[in-house]
């Protein structure tokens, strides 16, 4: 397996990891306290403030992009892991080896 996959799978782990913790934040997000910092005019309040505006299309878009990502994921630690299941079908029993094709 190359550098790159291995680098792509710690990527898509940072990036999942992310998007997870910024829906958990605008979940459970004070909306009272959102409305005075987006009228205070502070960077915070306008971004946060933008997104609480049209809530579905942003948590749509994070939950696409999550699935997106664990998608990838998969499909890259799959291909990483493969050695190792042939590895460990090598070492199960005769009996065993129908139960894993």
């Amino acid at each position: 397996m190359e550098w790159i996959s291995i680098l792509a799978i710690v990527f898509s782990i940072i990036l999942i990891g992310f998007l997870s913790g910024i829906e958990l934040i605008f979940l459970s997000a004070n909306k009272l306290s959102l409305e005075l910092n987006k009228k205070k005019g502070t960077f915070s309040g306008k971004t946060w403030g933008g997104f609480s505006e049209k809530p579905t299309k942003f948590i749509s878009t994070i939950l696409v992009s999550l699935t997106f990502l664990m998608i990838i994921y998969g499909l890259l630690i799959g291909d990483f892991l493969f050695p190792v299941w042939e590895w460990i079908e090598k070492k199960l029993p005769a009996a065993a080896n129908s139960y894993v094709k």
